[in-house]
């Protein structure tokens, strides 16, 4: 990935909470004003929303990347520390260390945290991809490189 300098980190830091803003406004007024929910029962639906917000509109953000490479260069990583995260919450409940609901609570702040990070990172490399031209022959070298890997591995 293109490096990101502290101009569109800061941009993105702005966006960031605007773009995930309408979206927690329509699940709490779908959920909890229109069907009558009890908002007390189900008090993490508002990190559930920010981690599903987050991670979509970071994959569209980074899907619409034009730098070299791929568009998301290693993006398995955010889905690995997914798992890690619910791995490490279930072995802290199975070996008797936490309740269910500190497990709980505990994977759902650090989700909240990395859907921040991921959005962020998301948006700050696609302002940083926007501000910068892409090299014509920079994006034809790629463009073969990523053929012939296409070609190899059909055959």
């Amino acid at each position: 990935m293109k490096d990101v300098g502290w101009g569109e980190f800061l941009i993105s830091l702005i966006v960031a909470p605007i773009l995930v803003l309408p979206v927690v406004a329509a699940v709490y007024l779908l959920f909890f004003v229109l069907l009558g929910y009890d908002s007390g029962s189900y008090h993490y639906w508002l990190q559930v929303t920010m981690i599903v917000a987050c991670v979509s509109e970071g994959l569209f953000f980074a899907s619409r990347y034009e730098g070299l490479g791929s568009p998301i260069e290693h993006g398995w990583a955010w889905l690995a520390v997914v798992a890690i995260v619910a791995a490490v919450a279930a072995g802290l409940y199975a070996l008797g260390v936490a309740s269910a609901e500190v497990s709980l609570e505990f994977a759902m702040i650090i989700y909240n945290y990395e859907a921040w990070a991921f959005i962020i990172t998301m948006l700050s490399v696609f302002f940083s991809a926007r501000t910068k031209p892409v090299d014509p022959i920079d994006k034809r070298r790629t463009a073969l490189e990523r053929s012939a890997r296409i070609w190899t591995l059909r055959r």
